[in-house]
């Protein structure tokens, strides 16, 4: 028996949503001297809404399917990759632009594999 993708989406989209809500409680009562939560819990939202973005592929249009559904899941692993720097105490003093030169590069560049030149083995 094979199981459908847009099956394991779904599941995946709500199962990001639960653990949203318990990082959300878990940022509320756990101390604030535990670093990183807050962080993971825009990962999980930004992983979640990913998943169900990317459910609405045919009934959605292509710029939040495939452009805005691209960039919350690198947003998502950028965010893990800052709380688990913070839980860590790993962070730098010095704010640092680059997350955000990547992210809007990666932006830039998925929306010219989409729009400009449709190609799909650039994109992957």
């Amino acid at each position: 028996m094979m199981v459908s993708p847009v099956f394991l989406l779904a599941i995946s989209g709500l199962i990001g949503f639960v653990m949203s809500l318990v990082m959300l409680v878990l940022y509320r009562t756990y101390p604030r001297t535990i670093s990183g939560i807050r962080d993971w819990f825009w990962s999980s939202v930004f992983a979640a809404t990913a998943a169900t973005l990317l459910l609405g592929r045919e009934v959605l249009p292509d710029w939040l399917t495939i452009v805005v559904a691209n960039t919350f899941v690198l947003l998502s692993l950028v965010f893990l990759y800052q709380g688990l720097r913070r839980y860590i105490n790993a962070e730098s003093k010095a704010l640092t632009p680059w997350p955000t030169v990547f992210v809007l590069s990666y932006v830039v560049w998925f929306s010219v594999f989409t729009y400009v030149q449709d190609r799909v083995d650039m994109r992957i």
